[in-house]
């Protein structure tokens, strides 16, 4: 359990407790209310418990696109009411939740509510649903809009005659949803004229259909396809509506009265400086501004920098700590506290980031912290958690403190972080180096951090003491081929945007903000973020939408009433790989989800992930999988990521890697740690130590996989399950075959049914490059450099001796479709494209193309020569 987040003063002079009245009264006259207001009004912290106030018996759900803002600001507002973290005020995000029978108050993310709703799409166990953040466009946030759209409407009570209304109707139907839509950017006209328009006929007040899908005997084609789906007509240009802030919208075509308000925040000045000319390598330029920032600027005041990922972020918190103890003074170097911020950190990890530095915490080298996971405070034997003045240094290393010059000794200490072993200088040796640094002018300055985040800290999140920011002026952004393979680049982020990354130096004091861009390459933005249901890819939430059953008597996607319809060929195309993975049929002209759709619905993985588990109950290989597939959710580096670890963590992955690709490595890797942490292992922090491993990844695997396999178990219980199970795989021999294959042979079988519309075959020739199956145009794309099976790690003769199953995998040991040269493999199913200056492919397995025609039907037919 983690300790108690200290306490947080109540949102005393936050601009939203002045016009609480007033908003409280909008609601209440009102189905929907669109909030705006600038950013510090404390819309995220403040409107729930004026709302629970207001309504005591209240039960409200508060959406964020991001897990980091859904816990940080679950936890300040329990903080706030001097409450355990889970009683009246918790929050729900994948993979984790600390909540009661008691909450009333409940932070989740966008997706993890969607997937509420599948369950139940009126959403009725809330009275109020607010939808924060709502400008950043997030597929989930987008189509989480749409749903509770949805619900309102069904919820709202229009008054009968006489004000009567049918018992049957009463008895059916939950009280009214009030929903709030919140942020500091969006586009309010477009939401109100959105709610205020009546839904497609198609899909108006339809009732959830009771019976089950029936799945066809043979995969559907792109013809029948085709013909399910109706012809995309265009949709009339919805009027404006005319009315001034705050008063109400009188309810027009969807039934609800929409109104909206906004909130003036208290915004402190920010001072805003472009580059003059575009930066070469904006991580290396972010790190120097955050230096000069540090030499130039007083206290207080910390540095906010935004960079694109955990692997960039990891890397300059590196950088950082480096440099400082080359480069400056050695007063201003010890004051200086790096840290990283990104959503796959465990939440010890990002409070450090988001919370203040404890009282009496002034200069020291532990600023490094533990070597191993980058922790920064240890538990000694006694359980007292203590900050060391010295570099922490795991396995009793005999090297000397090089702060303190005293020598040596085993502390009995243990990171709390990631459980490793630490020795620190001698007590003796730390009193003296905090007694000089006290005795220093300089010295006495409080540490000021400089925090590496991803955009987690763009919105909601609050960190106390940030003055300036530093903008890189990137995101990553995820879309996807038009065969359904991800692919991940870094791309301009928008106005909108980085208007909120300088406005988190002016939160709580005047501040300044940097942008690593000219300003002329600000104008050249988009004004706010492109929706991600543009370019996305559409198959887990069609599959979604298919298991609410919200899109009419046809179960039709395409006349969903999105928030920002998305392109007919895009749903058409995430259908042909459901269909072809077996999750959705086409019956009598109308689409239906299947047995396994609706197993693949409740499993909170991507649709090829689960597809691959359920396959793997039915080949009796899921421990394997549930490793795999735990460490590819855990979102986060597996290695240690910079030059000082990079011979370790390159022996390490050769030592892991498995002949036939990346996912019996990730397993592998897991398999060992478990049993490293295990009675009578060595131990998870020597043993990540050892191989150059995240331990922070790790262990969130761990809890991941643990999750998974008792949502796998639940489901293989059940009785309609063991037909499935039995059908699932399509192998001729049956069970004898799959009892007589060896377990990575029925892993990688796994692998390519769930990896439908992600494989690549290679091209020899004037090519030499992977080129993606099932797109119109092709594709070509190398293995990533970090794949085992990448070729550099093939011409230096592939992966390790790993296990699968207790079996052994031998080196030599190359799946049979090979280049003909008995070294890269002719066929691959991968987890993402990445594009950089290149195309590659990540998460790389070796398959047979046999089994992807059996496995994935009319979708690969084409792949059998």
């Amino acid at each position: 359990m983690s300790s108690p987040s200290p306490p947080h003063p109540p949102g005393k002079g936050l601009p939203i407790l002045a016009c609480g009245p007033a908003i409280l009264g909008a609601l209440d006259r009102a189905d929907v209310l669109v909030l705006s207001g600038e950013t510090g009004s404390g819309k995220s912290t403040q409107l729930p418990q004026l709302l629970l106030g207001r309504h005591p018996e209240a039960v409200i759900a508060i959406s964020q696109p991001r897990r980091v803002a859904a816990t940080s600001v679950a936890a300040r507002v329990a903080a706030e009411r001097g409450e355990p973290l889970g009683d009246v005020v918790g929050y729900a995000v994948r993979f984790d939740e600390r909540c009661s029978q008691a909450t009333q108050v409940r932070y989740a993310t966008d997706g993890l509510l969607l997937r509420e709703a599948v369950g139940d799409p009126m959403l009725s166990r809330y009275t109020h649903v607010l939808l924060d953040e709502v400008h950043e466009r997030a597929l989930a946030t987008d189509v989480l809009v749409a749903v509770v759209k949805r619900a309102a409407i069904l919820r709202r009570r229009p008054p009968g005659p006489a004000g009567k209304e049918g018992a049957a109707d009463t008895a059916a139907r939950p009280e009214p949803l009030k929903v709030v839509l919140m942020s500091a950017t969006a586009d309010v006209e477009l939401l109100v004229r959105y709610f205020s328009a009546a839904p497609p006929p198609a899909v108006r007040d339809t009732p959830a259909a009771d019976a089950a899908a029936t799945p066809c005997p043979s995969a559907a084609t792109s013809k029948a396809l085709t013909a399910a789906l109706p012809v995309a007509t265009k949709k009339k240009k919805r009027p404006r509506p005319g009315s001034p802030l705050p008063v109400a919208t009188p309810p027009p075509g969807s039934g609800l009265t929409v109104a909206r308000y906004h909130v003036r925040g208290r915004q402190y000045p920010v001072s805003v400086f472009y580059a003059a000319d575009p930066v070469a390598d904006y991580l290396d330029a972010a790190v120097t501004a955050a230096l000069q920032v540090h030499v130039d600027q007083p206290a207080p005041g910390d540095i906010l920098v935004f960079l694109t990922g955990a692997d960039e972020i990891d890397a300059a918190v590196e950088l950082t700590r480096a440099r400082a103890g080359r480069l400056l003074e050695r007063s201003d170097a010890r004051s200086l506290l790096p840290l990283p911020l990104y959503a796959s950190l465990p939440p010890a990890a990002q409070a450090r980031a988001l919370l203040p530095l404890p009282p009496g915490q002034a200069v020291r080298r532990s600023l490094h912290g533990c070597r191993l996971c980058g922790g920064t405070e240890v538990v000694a034997a006694d359980g007292v958690a203590r900050q060391t003045a010295g570099d922490l240094i795991h396995d009793g290393s005999a090297r000397a403190n090089r702060d303190t010059g005293g020598s040596v000794a085993d502390a009995g200490t243990i990171c709390s972080e990631c459980g490793g072993r630490v020795t620190a200088a001698t007590t003796a040796a730390l009193a003296a180096a905090a007694t000089a640094a006290a005795g220093s002018s300089r010295g006495s300055t409080a540490v000021r951090k400089v925090i590496f985040s991803t955009n987690v800290a763009e919105t909601s999140v609050t960190i106390s003491g940030v003055r300036y920011v530093i903008d890189a002026g990137v995101a990553k952004s995820r879309t996807t081929t038009p065969s359904g393979a991800d692919i991940l680049r870094v791309a301009p982020i928008s106005r909108a945007a980085a208007a909120q990354r300088a406005g988190r130096a002016g939160r709580q004091a005047p501040g300044v903000a940097y942008r690593l861009y000219s300003e002329a390459a600000w104008t050249r933005m988009a004004p706010r973020p492109v929706a991600e249901l543009v370019g996305a890819d559409l198959a887990p939430t069609v599959l979604s939408l298919l298991a609410m059953q919200v899109c009419g008597p046809r179960n039709d996607p395409t006349t969903f009433d999105y928030l920002q319809p998305p392109k007919t060929a895009a749903v058409t195309a995430a259908l042909e790989r459901l269909v072809g993975l077996g999750a959705v049929a086409v019956t009598a002209g109308s689409l239906e989800v299947t047995p396994m759709g609706a197993a693949m619905a409740r499993l909170p993985v991507r649709p090829a992930h689960a597809r691959a588990l359920l396959e793997a109950v039915a080949l009796d290989v899921t421990g394997p999988l549930l490793s795999a597939v735990a460490l590819l959710a855990a979102d986060g580096e597996v290695w240690v990521a910079g030059t000082a670890a990079r011979a370790t963590a390159d022996a390490s992955r050769r030592a892991f890697g498995h002949p036939t690709g990346d996912h019996l490595t990730l397993a592998a890797v897991l398999d060992a740690y478990a049993a490293a942490a295990g009675e009578g292992g060595e131990g998870p922090g020597p043993f990540c130590k050892r191989h150059a491993l995240n331990a922070r990844t790790l262990a969130a695997a761990m809890a991941v996989r643990a999750q998974l396999a008792r949502l796998l178990d639940s489901i293989a219980k059940e009785e309609h399950w063991v037909g499935v199970a039995a059908a699932g795989g399509v192998l001729p021999g049956g069970a004898p075959a799959v009892a007589a294959m060896d377990p990575a042979e029925r892993v990688r079988r796994c692998l390519a049914a769930g990896y439908v519309g992600a494989a690549a075959t290679w091209r020899g020739g004037a090519v030499r490059a992977y080129v993606l199956l099932g797109g119109a145009k092709p594709v070509t794309a190398a293995v990533h450099p970090s794949s085992v099976l990448s070729a550099a790690a093939l011409a230096r003769g592939g992966g390790g001796g790993t296990t699968v199953g207790g079996e052994a995998a031998p080196v030599a040991q190359r799946p049979a479709d090979d280049d003909g040269r008995g070294r890269r493999p002719r066929t691959v199913v991968f987890d993402e494209l990445v594009i950089t200056s290149k195309a590659y492919l990540r998460g790389v397995t070796a398959v047979e193309s046999g089994w992807l025609v059996e496995h994935g039907g009319d979708y690969y037919r084409s792949v059998q020569a």
